[in-house]
């Protein structure tokens, strides 16, 4: 694994991280902080293709359109749990947008509001590249094309975060996104523990931060389906018995 987390070895997991239990992470939204659900977008033929897509606009494939509606009756059947949102955000790139605006018409949400902040990260010249062309170009430990450091893309997705979450509204805040964005965010805020190069997301996975302007927790990484919806219900639960 080059570090950066422009390879993807086969080690990497994929399975869902909870790393603060639904009553946690109420009382840490109870002290003024909100949760943000950061979702992937959908498959895109590079995702096939294991190619790294950077800022290059891949529309959604086949796969990727009927994740999306997967995702948003996930979210759907998240609000009878007790979501509540009213809003969604997303980074500029089609994949994005195309994918969050399936997911606010089941929040009932207006049309996603794009937030420069949430694109994905700058791989500078291994953009494009496979996974075999990226360890073709690192060979005989040669230099890193330039790119956009793990460190910077935390930075500024930090700087989105705290706006997106001091928009006046009610609730749980929702931002679609890609994986180099997770998983750098990830990465700086657990220390290295999760995030690129240990842990990949599935396509239209939601990974989960506590967000105030003090700081940003994380929560979980890479919810899908029953998981996702259990831990909104258990979470909405454990705010109601803090009286919120």
């Amino acid at each position: 694994m080059k570090d950066g987390g422009v390879f993807t070895a086969n080690s990497i997991a994929k399975t869902a991280v909870v790393l603060c239990h639904a009553a946690g992470a109420a009382a840490l939204t109870s002290g003024g902080r909100r949760l943000v659900l950061l979702v992937r977008h959908g498959q895109t033929d590079w995702n096939k293709e294991r190619r790294l897509q950077g800022r290059e606009s891949v529309p959604l494939n086949e796969c990727g359109r009927r994740q999306a509606a997967e995702c948003a009756e996930m979210f759907r059947r998240a609000v009878d749990a007790g979501l509540v949102s009213r809003r969604c955000y997303t980074s500029p790139l089609d994949r994005a947008y195309d994918t969050a605006a399936v997911v606010a018409r089941s929040l009932g949400a207006a049309a996603p509001t794009v937030v420069e902040g949430l694109i994905e990260r700058d791989y500078g010249e291994l953009s494009g590249l496979t996974t075999e062309e990226r360890r073709e170009v690192y060979k005989n430990g040669g230099p890193d094309p330039e790119g956009e450091p793990v460190e910077e893309v935390a930075k500024r997705v930090k700087k989105a975060l705290v706006t997106i979450a001091s928009d006046g509204e009610d609730g749980e805040v929702v931002a679609v996104t890609h994986g180099g964005v997770i998983n750098a965010l990830f990465y700086v805020i657990t220390g290295g523990r999760y995030g690129t190069g240990k842990n990949i997301s599935e396509n239209c996975g939601v990974s989960i931060v506590a967000v105030g302007r003090d700081a940003t927790f994380p929560v979980a990484y890479g919810l899908t389906g029953e998981s996702f919806v259990s831990y909104v219900a258990e979470y909405r639960a454990a705010l109601g018995r803090l009286g919120h």
